[in-house]
């Protein structure tokens, strides 16, 4: 372990700092674009192993930036409690938190408290003792958002139960400054009921729904997905509008299978990046979210290179002389007119196949998938060219 009080100032004793003086699971980032660079969930509620760590450090993976994933806290001093991070959105948000029963320059005495150049945006860190409701974003209606803009309501959201990240010291920001705590490196232990009752208590004054009034969304920090669907709703940059786009083209590729087209589906995809993210992802970040969705049913595929995993070469056959698509869109289209996928209650993506007078469940990250998706090809494409 490399970690020094003194000295917060380069990545990896950042990363060291969150990691192992405060417990909680880091990953690393592109801070600057708002993107990690492996699947944070697979974290949500097992500890990221300390080799795993040191070889991130050593290949200069911080290098871009640092996610923390705010929940239980794995080791340390603080084994066994929660990380409650609190994302203070606009000056509204810091005057009803921060100036009202806490104090700033108490509070960053006590707990951590972090900010970069923008001073109307903060982060505040409580350690308590189990986790409280989350409370996701209210950026997601035009009339909510104009408000917000105006400073006449606060925007915050509260992440405690492993089911969101945030972008740490000392990462860069997109805005050319770095994110960093401004006071006090050795927090102490709060109430969780007294955080809790403080955030009920700014929600309620500005009827915004939060805890057991706002159940769909303290289950999960993701905005249900018939809400991305519905018009007004927006999602801004910097609230995973990654996630939201990538959540919506999965669920158009499964509601319309065998409907539309890939091309169409991707063209109503597009329309939806344009109408919902604020700013929409530009045609860079948008291909590789479409690829992310296609991937979530042959995700061992990779179109561009044309390398493959264990499903026997089809990308090699695809790329000598085809000329119907990618092995991705083929797979794809294949899959989604013998199978309804699905995910279950801890988000795992499925396939239910139906085939040979029976039905089968596969999970989609496993080899037996694998099997039947190098099969599929080769019965419905591969032998037509035998």
């Amino acid at each position: 372990m490399i970690y020094n009080d003194s000295n917060i100032n380069s990545i990896n004793n950042s990363a060291d700092y969150w990691y192992y003086k405060i417990g909680v699971n880091v990953i690393p980032a592109d801070t600057k674009e708002r993107i990690t660079y492996e699947n944070w969930s697979q974290w949500q509620d097992k500890p990221i192993p300390e080799e795993f760590h040191e070889l991130h450090k050593k290949n200069g993976d911080y290098n871009d930036g640092i996610a923390l994933i705010p929940g239980k806290i794995w080791k340390g001093q603080f084994k066994g409690k929660y990380l409650v991070a609190i994302d203070l959105d606009n000056k509204k948000a810091i005057e009803e938190f921060v100036c009202s029963e806490f104090g700033l320059e108490e509070l960053k005495q006590k707990t951590l408290v972090e900010q970069h150049a923008d001073s109307n945006k903060m982060h505040i860190y409580f350690i308590v003792e189990r986790e409280i409701s989350n409370k996701s974003t209210d950026k997601t209606n035009v009339d909510i958002f104009a408000k917000i803009n105006a400073n006449e309501i606060p925007a915050l959201e509260v992440k405690s139960n492993g089911k969101g990240i945030v972008f740490c010291s000392d990462s860069p920001h997109n805005n050319g400054s770095n994110y960093h705590i401004i006071g006090t490196l050795k927090p102490e232990i709060f109430e969780a009921s007294k955080v809790e009752q403080r955030i009920s208590l700014i929600c309620q004054k500005h009827n915004i729904p939060y805890g057991i009034n706002n159940d769909s969304l303290s289950l999960s920090n993701k905005i249900p997905i018939e809400e991305l669907f519905k018009p007004g709703t927006k999602i801004l940059e910097g609230h995973n509008r990654h996630e939201a786009l990538l959540r919506i083209m999965e669920s158009l590729l499964q509601r319309n299978r065998g409907i539309f087209s890939l091309e169409k589906i991707k063209q109503l995809a597009y329309e939806c990046n344009q109408e919902v993210c604020i700013p929409p992802l530009d045609d860079y970040e948008f291909n590789r979210q479409w690829n992310d969705a296609l991937k979530f049913i042959g995700r061992n595929i990779n179109s561009d290179t044309g390398e493959s995993g264990d499903t026997g070469g089809i990308n090699n056959k695809i790329n000598n002389g085809t000329s119907h698509g990618s092995a991705a869109e083929i797979i794809v289209e294949l899959v989604l007119e013998s199978s309804t996928l699905f995910k279950d209650e801890f988000g795992i993506p499925h396939a239910l196949l139906k085939e040979y007078n029976h039905n089968e469940v596969l999970s989609i990250e496993g080899s037996k998938f694998e099997s039947y998706v190098s099969k599929l090809y080769y019965d419905n494409y591969d032998k037509k060219d035998c």
